[in-house]
């Protein structure tokens, strides 16, 4: 196989199953014993806490730590034999909860840094009892198919309810919204004012997050659930009476950060209790910080914020900034950072050039798919270009993009999420917490020009724990962006290539050229191929002028003549002063090469309830 062929082949990285770790059975079985031998020979398996699939849950410790507690208190006068004996089994026990906790968040890969990071939950029932939420949370979830907690919220969930502030990166897909919905809904109750702001970087974001927040609504514990709402142009004060009304009638508002940014500037907002920012890095990547100091400055000296900043990646630059507005935050990670999903089976496709791009995705449609698709590129022009050539491929596709009103790009989605779309064509502006139900495939189309935009687009597929496909085109232009997508796959502990990891990658000036600058790329229409045919001919045309123009300065008969007109070797043919290659064929000495190629150029209406 020539290496061609090995590119147009493309690579596939599956997830591998999840084996059991010896080295990790080793260390637990001497833990194990000598667990044994503090107890008198009690033998105790570790294990028995972590089985997460069935519906055994941690015993709770906690219950006999208290208990415990309160004997230590009512020991005055008691002997000290008996004292250190309840000492002991009280540090016993603290260090059995201790070591249940790490060995979850390592099963589950969840890490933590911070302070007195409070302990995760192992299910719903456990949430609903230590919180005391009502049963219609449980009914809740059961009906949204939520069975039990994904590990962002099984550690997310107390940090919140504890109100602490934290950083929570966690991948695409894991359930980050659930994460604080359910506390804010639950610690918030009807007629407290305005408390908290969820701030979220794109309008439909917010419209997502305002639904997933109606859903939710009635998992409080109280009877009367706060008050949400999505701050829109019809919603935004135009006077003080406005907005004294909106603070009174509010107790979670939903923002983008624009909009919260004027509303800031008009009118102060004091007292707020939680601020949660979605896609904190894309947020502060826009200079959210300016419109985050602005809040704080509001607020007062008193009130104590739990801020809590959601995202799927963070560079070590934009953590360094989110710390410097947070008071000692948990950092809760689940997984590697910045790292794929592992339950999409992705694939990377060399494709040539542009041409074969289109020829690529033709084929697979052809070939048959599972719809729905979202298809990524890099530029609304390129949407609009990609969705003309798809329309006469008999295909329920539509394309999304800024040029689109607010009441277009809503319908788009609708239609999508009820399955009258089958592939939609975006930019990355859906790459960022869109949540599609469902989506079976996406198609990088044109090349991620960087690691986060490759993991937001990427994350639309294999969401909720369901598995997904993602497809990634590379030409020869991508080819310098490559590795940086394949360190990405390595470090997520998928197999690669060696070719791959060691070609030449982009140097930091080109990267800076293409965070301002796009790569330049073709038209993407069937109709270059037969420009390019006329284009040709053009220069076939042209070069048969000038070589009729060149035959005429030789006489037609090349035999010499005597003076009376005859031919003289009459029948021998006779070499002319032109030369010859070493196949005898002739060539001009003033023949010119054919030119080379030339180079081508590359809503603010009512949201209705009842659709939630």
């Amino acid at each position: 196989m020539n290496t061609f062929q090995l590119l147009k082949s493309g690579t596939s990285f599956k997830k591998d199953k999840i084996a059991p770790d010896a080295k990790f059975k080793k260390s637990e079985e001497l833990k194990q014993k000598q667990a044994a031998e503090e107890n008198g020979g009690q033998k105790e398996d570790p294990r028995d806490y972590l089985n997460y699939e069935s519906d055994k849950e941690i015993p709770d410790i906690t219950k006999q730590i208290k208990k415990l507690k309160k004997q230590l208190k009512a020991t005055t006068g008691e002997k000290p034999k008996k004292i250190q004996k309840i000492e002991e089994q009280y540090k016993h026990l603290v260090n059995k909860k201790k070591e249940v906790m790490n060995q979850l968040r390592k099963k589950y890969r969840i890490k933590v840094e911070g302070d007195s990071v409070p302990d995760l939950i192992d299910s719903f029932a456990k949430l609903t009892k230590k919180y005391k939420l009502t049963e219609s949370f449980n009914h809740k979830l059961a009906e949204n198919h939520f069975k039990k907690p994904t590990p962002v919220q099984m550690q997310a969930i107390p940090v919140l309810f504890n109100k602490r502030s934290a950083i929570v990166l966690a991948e695409t897909g894991s359930g980050k919204s659930l994460a604080f919905i359910a506390p804010m809904l639950h610690l918030l109750k009807n007629g407290d004012g305005l408390k908290a702001i969820v701030v979220s970087p794109t309008r439909e974001l917010t419209i997502q997050l305002y639904k997933e927040f109606l859903m939710f609504s009635q998992i409080g514990s109280h009877s009367q659930s706060p008050r949400v709402k999505f701050l829109r142009k019809t919603l935004f004060p135009k006077n003080e009476e406005q907005y004294n009304q909106l603070i009174q009638s509010t107790e979670i508002l939903i923002s983008t950060p624009l909009k919260l940014a004027e509303l800031c500037q008009k009118h102060p907002l004091n007292n707020l209790e939680f601020l949660v920012v979605d896609e904190a890095d894309k947020m502060f990547e826009l200079g959210f910080l300016e419109q985050i100091d602005t809040i704080l400055s509001q607020q007062n000296n008193q009130q104590k914020m739990c801020k809590f900043l959601f995202s799927a990646t963070m560079q070590p630059g934009i953590e360094d900034l989110v710390r410097t507005i947070m008071d000692d935050p948990i950092k809760i990670q689940i997984g590697i950072k910045n790292a794929s999903n592992q339950l999409i089976d992705q694939k990377i496709q060399y494709v040539g050039d542009e041409q074969g791009k289109l020829m690529t995705l033709r084929q697979l449609f052809q070939a048959g798919f599972e719809p729905p698709m979202l298809i990524f590129v890099q530029s609304k022009q390129r949407a609009k270009e990609l969705f003309h050539e798809l329309i006469y491929e008999g295909l329920n596709a539509n394309v999304i993009h800024a040029d689109k009103k607010k009441h277009e790009r809503d319908e788009i989605i609708k239609q999508f999420r009820l399955g009258k779309i089958w592939v939609l064509i975006a930019t990355d502006l859906m790459a960022r917490g869109i949540d599609f139900k469902g989506v079976n495939m996406v198609i990088n189309y044109d090349f991620p020009q960087s690691i986060v935009s490759y993991i937001h687009r990427i994350g639309r597929t294999g969401r909720a724990g369901k598995a997904g496909k993602a497809i990634t085109y590379f030409t020869d232009d991508d080819s310098e962006f490559l590795r940086n997508i394949a360190n990405l796959l390595k470090k997520s502990g998928l197999d690669v290539p060696d070719w791959m990891l060691t070609m030449k990658p982009a140097t930091s000036k080109r990267w800076k050229e293409i965070e301002k600058k796009p790569i330049q790329r073709r038209t993407i229409s069937t109709e270059i191929e037969k420009n390019t045919n006329k284009r040709f001919q053009k220069q076939i045309l042209k070069e048969g002028k000038r070589l009729s123009k060149l035959a005429q300065k030789f006489p037609q008969n090349i035999n010499p003549v005597d003076e009376d007109g005859n031919e003289i070797n009459e029948g021998k043919w006779q070499k002319d002063d032109h030369d010859e290659d070493e196949a005898g064929q002739e060539v001009w000495e003033d023949d010119e090469k054919l030119g080379s190629d030339e180079e081508w150029g590359s809503g603010d209406e009512e949201i209705n309830s009842d659709e939630c």
